[in-house]
């Protein structure tokens, strides 16, 4: 994702969340054929906005679950739809890359990306699951306006929902492309970026069999409708309404709070978010999840709502376990995946979703028999000394089973309340409770007693047997973090047993669990453990929370913090 980084920050664009746009006004760059009636059209409108807004309707994880269809066991590629985007060019082949990798991971079951050779090199080495349909570039490295009868020709293959704009550049081809393309498509279109340039400024074509999309941040919204962005800002329930209902399309005003108008008069707000999605991808990864949605065969205002949401909610998740400021767009797929399978909700390819796997259990089996738990009746509150037995049950079998633990002999319940009680004179020990049955606990200790490592700690997780595939270490090392942040840590380290050749008693799941996390490996040593007459490695990964400066804080307790968390 190197790649794909850097050149997604070489494009300037305003992104979904809140981020403030310039407060410049747009229209001197608007095409030269905007008629001065228009302008006049959106002035006049003034009074308009005096009146009491518009109803505004939230919208509710129960809003997008309700609308989201299950997937059908009993199916096959042909079954979630075929999309198209059209995206990326030299100079922004990133923005390509994350757009397709949202449109794969929305369930779509065939996307097709056409897009320049140069491309292609970003996107197909991660996401092979993509078909390529390579395109004759312009003179500034975008896609030509000469494909427009290819593409045409491709999308009357029986495609379900054709994306365009995200990279493709503002150039002349890309708008005469653009609105070729638009105003011939028979399936639901989204418009995003550099393809809402292009329709500036021009009655939108929309033909009468396709429904229609429009993504803008209120610097494309001005240009759009001929108003400066400071009156985008101010009056964005009445001017998104008012484009819906005169376009016939849907209008997703994106900002903090994005707005969702449908040409019906329906107003939805987006109740989820944060400043980590203030980056350049972000929009791009909306625009192929919402495409996605839509080639699936959801109707155009549903895959809006729902992939606003779960975008956002996303963005939540991911930012409790990597802060708002070190999350990158991509990260948020991982807990994307998260959403979905908490709600019995799969996605299309095992392939494509390696790394959004179930928490992992290093020992098969169940002696609870609490396969059915949700994490939104799991409470993560601090350890107290009389958990020694409950823990200790969580534990035994790592002991006694397992080279996860190098411990030869399961601790006795006296020097299990010593471990409790000491690491908590200093360091967070949480617990994750269901009905009172503890599932799982996570400790910081010291990574070594030395003072020059006061902001290091060495992070600890069991989980029991039977809670897998629920979220729950996920959900404490999350709360853990967010403590040891208050507290001033910066380096988290975890020692973890690793071999080779995995078996019974030693799988990597665990350094797979930290990975998705976060974490990254930073030592190794070899054969270092003897259990179970074999000898295993150990390696350090380590994740960084913090910002390393000079002079530091000094670190606080535990006991300095814990009411912040209620805890």
């Amino acid at each position: 994702m190197k790649d794909i980084a850097e050149n997604q920050t070489e494009q300037i664009k305003e992104t979904a969340v809140s981020a403030e746009p310039d407060r410049e006004t747009v229209t001197d760059s608007f095409p030269e054929n905007i008629s001065e009636n228009r302008e006049q059209e959106y002035e006049n409108k003034d009074q308009a906005y005096d009146k009491p807004k518009p109803e505004v309707t939230d919208i509710t994880a129960e809003t997008v679950w309700q609308r989201m269809p299950k997937r059908l066991q009993d199916s096959h590629k042909g079954t979630f739809g075929k999309l198209l985007c059209v995206a990326g060019s030299t100079r922004y082949r990133g923005a390509a890359a994350l757009c397709t990798e949202g449109a794969l991971r929305g369930g779509c079951g065939i996307v097709t990306l056409a897009s320049v050779e140069p491309v292609f090199a970003s996107v197909q080495a991660r996401l092979p699951e993509c078909i390529l349909l390579s395109c004759r570039p312009d003179q500034e490295g975008g896609i030509s306006r000469e494909n427009g009868d290819i593409l045409l020709q491709e999308l009357s293959q029986d495609y379900q929902a054709l994306l365009m704009g995200p990279g493709m550049g503002n150039t002349a081809d890309t708008k005469e492309l653009v609105l070729q393309l638009v105003g011939n498509a028979a399936c639901t279109v989204i418009l995003d970026a550099d393809a809402l340039n292009a329709v500036a400024g021009t009655a939108l074509p929309v033909p009468p069999d396709a429904g229609v999309i429009i993504t803008p941040h209120p610097g494309e919204m001005a240009r759009l409708c001929g108003c400066s962005i400071a009156d985008v800002k101010a009056h964005r329930e009445e001017i998104a309404l008012s484009y819906a209902k005169e376009n016939n399309c849907i209008v997703v005003l994106k900002e903090h709070r994005t707005l969702i108008a449908s040409p019906q008069g329906e107003l939805w707000r987006n109740t989820t978010g944060n400043s980590g999605l203030a980056r350049g991808g972000s929009g791009d990864i909306l625009a192929g999840m919402m495409a996605s949605f839509a080639a699936t065969g959801m109707a155009p205002l549903d895959a809006a709502i729902c992939s606003v949401w779960l975008h956002g909610a996303a963005a939540e998740r991911c930012s409790r376990r990597m802060s708002e400021t070190v999350m990158l767009p991509h990260n948020i797929f991982f807990d994307l995946g998260k959403l979905f399978l908490e709600q019995g909700i799969q996605y299309p390819s095992p392939k494509a979703l390696s790394e959004v796997r179930p928490e992992p259990s290093p020992v098969s089996g169940s002696s609870k028999g609490n396969g059915n738990n949700k994490m939104e009746e799991i409470q993560i509150r601090a350890a107290i000394p009389g958990d020694a037995p409950a823990l200790l049950d969580i534990y035994r079998p790592y002991v006694e089973q397992t080279a996860i633990t190098f411990e030869y002999e399961v601790p006795s319940p006296g020097e299990f309340v010593r471990r409790i009680s000491n690491t908590l004179r200093r360091y967070p020990y949480l617990v994750a409770e269901q009905n009172g049955h503890i599932l799982g606990y996570s400790y910081a200790s010291p990574f070594k007693e030395r003072r020059a490592y006061d902001w290091t700690v060495e992070m600890t997780i069991y989980i029991a047997q039977d809670a897998r595939a629920l979220g729950i270490g996920t959900a404490l090392y999350s709360r853990m973090e967010e403590i040891l942040q208050k507290m001033h840590i910066v380096n988290l380290e975890a020692c973890i047993a690793y071999s080779e050749k995995e078996d019974k008693t030693l799988t990597n799941d665990s350094t797979r669990f930290h990975e998705a996390l976060g974490y990254r490996t930073v030592g190794r040593f070899s054969q270092c453990g003897y259990k179970f007459g074999h000898w295993y490695d150990m390696i350090w990964m380590e994740k960084i929370i913090g910002e390393h400066r000079s002079p530091m804080p000094p670190v606080l307790g535990f006991n300095d913090v814990r009411e912040l968390f209620s805890l």
